[in-house]
This record gives C-alpha cells, structure tokens and sequence, in this order.
C-alpha cells in the first residue's frame, strides 16, 4: 500500500490551487466537473491533493485533519512560509526523532512538516 492523495473540501478552488502552486510547488494535474463538484488534481514529487469545491454546500471548507509532508531541511520550509508572512498553528517543536511544524492551508486544512533528526 502507498500513500495515493488527500481530498480536501474547499471553498475557493482557485485560491486554494495558487497557494498550493506558488507556496509548495504543486502543478495541476488535471481539472473537471462531477456532479456540482468541481474537481482539481495537483501533484508534486508524486504526491498528490485533491481539491473538491462545492458550491451548493455553505459548510465546505478544510474537511480534512491534517496530512504531513516529510521534508530534508525543515527550518527551509519555516523561512519560506515567514518570508510571505504566514505563522505557524503550532510548533515548531521536537518529538521523539522528529521535528515538527503545523500551517493551515487556504482551505483551512492543517499542513504537518516533519523533518527526522
């Protein structure tokens, strides 16, 4: 078994893509409708987010817990998210061998990074 995609419901697909573009470094990976769904796939490094806009519901947005990314140089990825003056949720902090940080996304989803020491 494999990690395949994350699904997350949001209420802006456009802004929710352009943060996952210009701030991670995910490109779109295909586009379409189903149902009342738009639908928006975004990959990188073989990871891949699925974002899910639904505009007839009024509560979409953020439904997911958090999904992790586990990165080389994490104190890269903290200079990165100061240097466009988003803060973290939590941390960062150290826990057993790893390294941790939370953010929350544009569609108010947690984004975990985790370096191991």
């Amino acid at each position: 078994m494999r990690f395949h995609h994350v699904g997350i419901e949001v209420s802006d697909i456009n802004a929710c893509k352009t943060f996952y573009e210009n701030i991670l470094g995910f490109a779109e990976n295909g586009r379409f409708h189903f149902g009342e769904e738009e639908i928006c796939f975004l990959e990188k490094d073989g990871i891949r987010i699925e974002l899910i806009e639904n505009k007839s519901k009024t509560d979409s947005g953020g439904e997911c817990s958090h999904f992790c990314f586990e990165v080389e140089h994490l104190d890269a990825i903290i200079e990165a998210f100061s240097n466009r003056n988003i803060v973290p949720v939590e941390g960062p902090f150290i826990l057993e061998n790893w390294r941790i940080i939370f953010y929350q996304g544009m569609g108010r989803e947690l984004i975990e990074f985790l370096e191991v020491l």
